[in-house]
């Protein structure tokens, strides 16, 4: 049974919008967790579609995806996929259910004109959305043009003192490159970026404008930049130190947790945009690596290894940033290649404050600390030999809520600072 129904159908059946479906996925309200948007449909992946929740994990196959509709009991499962996340599907009683519900809704539906033509019509739609869908670039290429993107910017006297109260000196803000949105001149700027030979194609934040030349009257199509929020950029690094992708820190969010975007021109109305791809910063001393923590957002790593230095005048700290909670699937193959490479001896998880308070934060925590120490066994065997001559035995590490001096890493280090500094910042000391 599973193979005579397709994603369209339950796409058809639930009452999703199929014209949502770009690059052969679409977001949705998650009927779960109620996160607007946070629900991803692909219509390509796995065997005949998948999807998933990014705020609580919910999904699964495309009998999931019908079941999430149906309030299910939800069971913790690992991802075939190379990452191997954690995500939360309908039990298997329930699936059985499901599959059973499904075939008495579509011996009716199917028997319905007008249920087959809609179904055709979600199918086509997607078809036309994966046959114009573009392929991310390369990581080396989004790192020359973001680099150079950067380098053309500016960043702003308030969003300046906003990094120094973080505790971020003018030095540290020089090396990782934050830079304020440009308010204006746009497609200027991205002509500059063409004239310096690089190729914007499929690199996320860049579209192409179609502009009328005033003289002649000719259609022209230049390359523009799409970031309307003013807020200030955060270069998101990956473990080869190449900027990969790059947030919006929002001047006003909309709400207190949408803080932060993604740069990216994945929209219908953008013509060559394309989406931005979710990854992990990752921030790394350059000492024989001893110490890793893994921890929320980008900032937060770059902060914690700033104050890291200069509180212990060591650079031994790798910090592991993942962009959003339940986005820790890539977090497995890193901790694996820092133990192979490095002395790694401590790794800590190092969540907010409120993974004791937010359900679904505390139970991405558990399943967090479930991969990492499942890295660490996995490493222990694959290097036993590297272990019996000396090489440090990692140890997993988290701290309790009473241990926390601030809501997340960052802060708890720039508490102790402050201890140690008489309240005063780390700019503030640099400036005596």
């Amino acid at each position: 049974m599973f193979d005579q129904f397709s994603i369209f159908d339950v796409i058809s059946i639930v009452g999703l919008d199929a014209a949502r479906i770009r690059s052969n996925s679409g977001y949705y309200d998650c009927p779960i967790c109620g996160g607007k948007k946070k629900l991803n449909v692909n219509v390509s992946k796995g065997h005949g579609g998948v999807c998933r929740c990014a705020k609580c994990a919910a999904g699964g196959d495309k009998l999931d995806l019908f079941l999430l509709f149906h309030n299910p009991k939800l069971v913790p499962t690992r991802s075939s996929s190379q990452n191997g996340a954690f995500y939360f599907r309908p039990s298997e009683e329930d699936r059985k259910w499901g599959m059973k519900e499904l075939e008495r809704i579509l011996n009716l539906s199917r028997k319905d004109p007008a249920y087959m033509n809609k179904v055709r019509q979600v199918r086509q739609t997607a078809v036309s959305a994966a046959n114009a869908a573009s392929k991310i670039s390369s990581p080396e290429q989004r790192n020359a043009v973001y680099t150079a993107f950067l380098r053309l910017l500016k960043l702003s006297a308030p969003h300046r003192a906003s990094l120094h109260e973080r505790g971020l000196t003018d030095r540290d803000i020089d090396r990782i490159m934050f830079r304020s949105t440009p308010l204006f001149g746009r497609t200027q700027l991205a002509q500059k970026l063409v004239a310096q030979g690089l190729d914007l194609e499929n690199v996320p934040g860049f579209f192409k404008l179609s502009q009328v030349d005033e003289s002649t009257g000719e259609v022209k199509e230049n390359w523009s930049i799409y970031c309307p929020d003013p807020g200030y950029f955060v270069p998101i690094r990956n473990k080869d130190g190449l900027i990969v992708s790059m947030q919006i820190r929002l001047n006003k969010p909309t709400t207190a947790k949408d803080k932060y975007r993604f740069f990216t021109s994945g929209r219908e109305s953008l013509k060559s945009g394309i989406s931005a791809v979710s990854e992990i910063h990752v921030e790394m001393g350059k000492e024989p690596l001893k110490y890793v923590y893994v921890t929320e957002g980008p900032i937060k790593g770059y902060v914690a290894r700033a104050l890291y230095q200069k509180l212990y005048g060591k650079d031994d700290l790798c910090v592991l940033c993942v962009v959003g909670t339940s986005n820790f699937g890539g977090v497995r193959p890193l901790l694996q290649w820092l133990m192979e490479t490095n002395p790694v001896e401590q790794i800590v998880e190092f969540y907010d404050l409120d993974k004791f308070t937010n359900p679904y934060v505390g139970r991405d925590r558990d399943n967090l600390e479930r991969e990492i120490k499942e890295s660490i066994l996995e490493m222990r065997q694959k290097l036993k030999k590297e272990y019996a001559t000396g090489k440090p035995l990692p140890k997993f590490f988290s701290h309790s809520k009473g241990k926390y001096l601030g809501k997340g890493v960052d802060d708890h280090l720039l508490v102790i600072y402050k201890q140690h500094h008489s309240g005063r910042l780390p700019n503030e000391e640099e400036s005596l």
